[in-house]
């Protein structure tokens, strides 16, 4: 990444308005680097959606799965199996596209799960932000 950066010809350096990158820590260090080694550069870095989005999308699932085995040690195991009998994948949809019947599943997997329906409802208000359509005119509008 440095070496790519250092290949930006000094006359378009105070043209750099952003840079859009993953989190990896190599990343953004060469482009702290960058600018801190060529002050003309006033750049915002900007993560990008695709890897916010995995990050809280995988921590979601983590903690679907510890709440599985937690429910499986607390509830009876015919109860269990009801409750929790194809939510992996029911978790997975975005809450807007499930069906009556899926939505009244995940009603009762949340009714045993006060903390996997909170991290659900943050997972789907992170995406809502993330799927809005943002224009420049709307920014300044702000």
């Amino acid at each position: 990444m440095s070496e790519f950066l250092l290949t930006i010809p000094k006359r378009l350096h105070p043209t750099i308005r952003t840079f859009c990158s993953d989190m990896w820590d190599g990343y953004l260090g060469a482009v702290a680097d960058f600018m801190a080694e060529h002050p003309a550069v006033k750049a915002k870095i900007v993560i990008d959606r695709f890897h916010v989005a995995k990050n809280y999308r995988e921590d979601f699932d983590t903690l679907r799965k510890q709440e599985m085995r937690r429910l499986r040690q607390a509830l009876p195991e015919a109860i269990y199996k009801e409750v929790t009998q194809g939510m992996h994948w029911l978790l997975r949809h975005n809450y807007a596209r499930l069906n009556d019947d899926d939505k009244v599943r995940l009603r009762s997997l949340f009714h045993h799960s006060p903390l996997l329906h909170q991290a659900y409802t943050l997972r789907e208000e992170l995406t809502a932000i993330f799927n809005r359509n943002v224009s420049i005119e709307m920014r300044h509008q702000n």
